[in-house]
């Protein structure tokens, strides 16, 4: 499943916005029942975030994520950096709501710690 979000998340990252829609959608059919879990709630609350910045990035904006990036923080902010497999999900979507480098955001937290 995860690997599944990290090449959304590469194919958006590509330019690739046309691929986002459909493949969100494939996505949720396929973990329906594995997104309504607690465990992996972070994992559905990044879908819904994921497809608000292909929306914004695609129309060249940066996107508007006050409000659910406080709910993802909220689900994530007992997590280990790093903890969520393959990538922060709270720290990408900060990144790229503030139009910064995901790497960058990331030392950010770890000298905080």
């Amino acid at each position: 499943m995860y690997c599944e979000v990290f090449e959304l998340i590469l194919r958006m990252e590509c330019g690739n916005y046309f691929f986002i829609p459909d493949q969100y959608s494939e996505f949720k059919k396929n973990y329906r029942r594995l997104l309504k879990t607690e465990k992996y709630q972070h994992v559905s609350l990044f879908l819904e975030i994921l497809v608000k910045i292909n929306a914004a990035l695609e129309k060249g904006k940066l996107p508007n994520l006050k409000k659910m990036l406080n709910e993802l923080e909220a689900v994530c902010k007992d997590d280990e950096l790093g903890g969520n497999s393959i990538i922060n999900f709270d720290v990408y979507a900060e990144a790229k709501a503030k139009g910064t480098a995901y790497y960058q955001l990331q030392l950010e937290r770890i000298n905080k710690k």
